[in-house]
């Protein structure tokens, strides 16, 4: 059954970025594994655009060695424009591009968890925020030739069945190529699991 948790979660900042959780719901899935969605407050008081990347699954986020095969962009339906990346491959992620002195809210983010024999109450997650983010050495909007701006306060639940697509690009032979964030910085959520 799903259980919603209207509080704050957790919250990290690191100079101008800031990422919050003000809720999550979980439900259980095919044992071992949990479905989680997060809901997020992704904050940047910088005066360049940040990329964020949220995770797929609850494991720890790598900077480096990050590839993918394939990448999907929607503008998400709700307030303001939010479009976000799906990147797909060992190295994928939900990546929004938050504007200067911007605010976005995203409802629903999905994470998969692998329930341990802990029976922990919460989990950890790791967000990674960078000034540029590539595919194999081209910025990842031109990478994919799609607008994946997003503007300040825009806020929407992730539903990709309900979204406007807008561009998807994959390697043919579903080769993975890197993927690089410019100067990344990790960021820890607790999320509760209950």
């Amino acid at each position: 059954m799903t259980k919603p948790r209207p509080e704050t979660a957790s919250a990290d900042s690191v100079g101008p970025l800031a990422v919050r959780c003000t809720g999550s719901t979980c439900r259980p899935g095919r044992p071992p594994w949990l479905h989680l969605a997060v809901d997020v407050v992704l904050t940047n008081r910088g005066a360049a655009h940040a990329w964020f990347l949220l995770p797929r699954s609850a494991k720890p986020a790598a900077v480096e060695g990050r590839t993918v095969y394939a990448v999907r962009g929607y503008r998400l339906r709700g307030e303001g424009r939010l479009a976000i990346a799906v990147l797909d491959g060992s190295g994928g992620g939900h990546a929004v591009q938050v504007p200067p002195a911007g605010e976005v809210r995203l409802l629903g983010v999905p994470v998969e968890v692998l329930r341990g024999d802990d029976d922990a109450e919460t989990v950890r997650l790791e967000l990674l925020a960078a000034g540029a983010l590539e595919v194999d050495g081209v910025p990842l909007a031109r990478w994919l030739d799609a607008d994946l701006h997003c503007t300040a306060g825009a806020a929407a639940r992730y539903d990709l069945d309900a979204a406007e697509h807008l561009a998807t690009r994959r390697r043919d032979d579903l080769s993975e190529v890197p993927l690089r964030l410019d100067g990344a910085r990790r960021f820890n959520l607790e999320v509760r699991l209950d």
